[in-house]
């Protein structure tokens, strides 16, 4: 068995440290989910559970690379996926509530989003590059 069938567990982990980051502390002292029930009206309070959603689906894509054969298709998905928790984790860092930036209040939880997205990227693109060089492989 081939170590490399095993890559899509760096995207699988990503999502995981994506999901636990919603659980942790993201700025003033509030963890991702305590937003939402926060006294915040911007849409910006709804960004950690958005990470949430997204991790889960990097979650259950990953699984399907490992069960099924690994469609490139679905590897693009997590990709972008990746680039999403990131762009939506930096909205979030700029958002400015009563004069503080979210950045400089940022807790454990907002840096483990921005690792999250960084893990699904990179474990979605080593995926990516070993599959190609497995079919040109097959081509020549």
């Amino acid at each position: 068995m081939s170590v490399l069938r095993f890559l899509p567990m760096i995207s699988l982990a990503g999502g995981l440290v994506g999901i636990l980051s919603c659980l942790m502390e993201w700025a003033l002292g509030m963890t991702g989910l305590d937003f939402i029930s926060g006294s915040f009206e911007d849409f910006q309070k709804y960004l950690p559970v958005t990470v949430l959603v997204v991790a889960a689906l990097t979650i259950v894509t990953s699984v399907s690379c490992i069960i099924l054969s690994e469609p490139l298709t679905v590897l693009f998905f997590q990709f972008f996926f990746g680039v999403a928790i990131l762009i939506l984790t930096s909205v979030f860092a700029m958002w400015s509530v009563d004069g503080f930036k979210m950045a400089s209040e940022a807790g454990p939880g907002m840096w483990m989003a921005y690792v999250s997205g960084v893990l699904i990227m990179v474990g979605s693109a080593l995926d990516f590059s070993s599959i190609s060089k497995r079919s040109m492989g097959a081509v020549r």
